[in-house]
């Protein structure tokens, strides 16, 4: 407490508690580590990342980019599907979209583009903003002025987000949110998926651009993807879906674990990189997703 840390040393806090785990199982010591991050991390922004993992005690084999794990993590199961595949990833902060394509196990990376703040805490704090409207209308006082009551209400919005994926509306009842002149302050509503989506639905035609823009640094069309691969929590969000459906005119995949399927990727790669999956016979190129300069 009452520490300045840098970024990159919180960072390191994280994947310090991470190898704590990894050393219960495989003995304290050095390790080597592949650690992933979103396609559009700047080069300063992946040196940091590598920094964070050589503070937390791991030797940085290689950084990759989240959309190419998760193309690795599928590609290994499905080494005979050649084809070329929209990685769509949608996660809590970070949004990235990659084109590649897979041809007897060589998984090569065409474009990638992205948005480094656009995610899932976005949408939780459109809910917050539509709830402190409502508030503000009844009572006349602004909960996200008040630090407890705002962190208080972005705890619900990820809990309402999430039931919204599966239900079409959602009744709220907070009835203690804030105090104020020693009168408890809260909120009974109801919120719909539709209200949810009309919050959310210029950030996901943001990502829809992205994929135009990707598709044309390709060179492709729609047409010319043959599947569209679902990464990232946010990914579940029906709305996602539909908007995909509607630009590509076919079911996205889900084979891999939306949450999963970048930690399973890195484990690919590290497998590669050890010689562990050596007879897979999975080669993976990639891009540099900004120009270098000079």
């Amino acid at each position: 407490a009452g520490q300045n840390l840098l970024p990159e040393e919180i960072s390191a806090l994280i994947l310090k508690e991470l190898k704590t785990y990894v050393d219960a199982v495989y003995g304290a010591g050095e390790k080597e580590a592949v650690i992933t991050v979103p396609a559009y991390f700047t080069d300063e922004q992946r040196r940091a990342t590598k920094k964070a993992g050589e503070l937390a005690g791991f030797v940085v084999e290689r950084i990759i980019n989240e959309p190419t794990a998760a193309a690795l993590a599928f590609g290994l199961d499905h080494m005979s599907e050649d084809g070329i595949y929209v990685v769509y990833d949608l996660g809590g902060g970070t949004f990235d979209v990659s084109i590649v394509e897979l041809m007897d196990g060589l998984l090569e990376v065409k474009a990638s583009t992205g948005n480094h703040q656009l995610g899932g805490e976005d949408f939780d704090w459109k809910i917050v903003d539509f709830l402190c409207e409502k508030i503000i209308a009844a009572n006349d006082v602004d909960p996200r002025e008040d630090m407890r009551a705002k962190a208080l209400l972005k705890e619900h919005a990820e809990e309402i987000k999430k039931q919204l994926g599966e239900q079409t509306s959602v009744s709220i009842e907070l009835p203690l949110i804030m105090v104020k002149d020693n009168k408890p302050i809260g909120i009974s509503t109801e919120m719909t998926r539709e209200q949810f989506v009309d919050l959310i639905d210029e950030l996901l035609q943001e990502t829809i651009e992205s994929i135009q823009t990707v598709l044309k640094d390709a060179h492709l069309t729609p047409k010319d993807i043959d599947d569209i691969l679902l990464v990232g929590g946010s990914t579940r969000i029906p709305r996602v879906q539909q908007l995909i459906r509607e630009l590509f005119n076919k079911e996205p995949r889900t084979d891999v674990n939306p949450d999963e399927a970048v930690a399973l990727g890195a484990a690919v790669q590290a497998g590669l990189k050890s010689g562990a999956l050596s007879d897979s016979g999975l080669v993976a190129t990639d891009v540099a997703p900004f120009s270098m300069g000079v």
